[in-house]
């Protein structure tokens, strides 16, 4: 089974309460921290679902993001969060992914762990930020002369997310991968929409593929099921 690029875009979480206002969806006061609560022992548990072209099922499992003990890993300090199948494929080991703040505390990088060391520290989710508004995580240009770079971009602040019978604000993200080869041909590579509700923190995740023929169609799906925020747990 194929598993989706973080949660890490994954992963994360709504902290604090506030409402999304202005015109950069943000409210006075507010920074990332509003919508990120590290605090350790803070879990999100999914219901994934991979699928063909068609639509069809090919597998489902559970998987659980868990937030762990601060930790240092020099030049930087931030938190381990672990995702790993407590369902179908019992996978115990995880990922494990390091997590800190911006010093402005307004975009969350994440960087995995392999042997003690992190791979290159990159931008996952910055808040706040207006509707249409695009942030550029990182850009690449590569011996071949192929360019590869990560866009955000923020769709909506105006949708909402039904859990147990109430509706949450959520903020709805896309995260769009594009190659420029070296003939300056664009095309899309990779294509993530990421859901973010208020109280709970990530909830939905749809990962895009392509066909032969070029059109996107949905191969995973997750959807939150149960979760535990600052002390808060709630089962669906």
């Amino acid at each position: 089974m194929k598993t989706s690029r973080l949660f890490f875009l994954a992963t994360l979480t709504l902290g604090l309460l506030a409402s999304c206002k202005s015109s950069t969806d943000s409210s006075p006061g507010e920074n990332i921290s509003t919508y990120i609560s590290l605090a350790s022992g803070n879990y999100w548990n999914f219901f994934q679902t991979d699928l063909d072209s068609n639509g069809a099922t090919k597998s489902v499992d559970t998987l659980q993001f868990i937030v762990g003990d601060p930790m240092n890993v020099p030049p930087h300090a931030g938190n381990l969060w672990v995702r790993h199948s407590i369902g179908k494929y019992k996978d115990d080991s995880g990922d494990s992914l390091f997590v800190t703040l911006s010093d402005a505390k307004n975009i969350l990088y994440y960087g995995r762990i392999s042997q003690g060391t992190t791979k290159p520290i990159l931008p996952t989710l910055k808040y706040p930020m207006a509707v249409g508004e695009e942030f550029k995580m990182w850009d690449t240009t590569f011996a071949d002369h192929t360019r590869q770079y990560e866009v955000l971009t923020l769709v909506s602040s105006s949708e909402s997310f039904a859990f147990n019978g109430t509706n949450y604000p959520m903020l709805h993200y896309t995260d769009n991968r594009i190659t420029v080869d070296s003939l300056g041909t664009q095309r899309d590579t990779s294509r993530l929409d990421l859901f973010f509700a208020k109280g709970i923190g990530p909830v939905r995740l749809l990962d895009y593929s392509k066909t032969d023929g070029g059109r996107w169609y949905v191969f995973t799906k997750q959807e939150l099921i149960e979760y535990k925020v600052l002390s808060v747990h709630v089962v669906k």
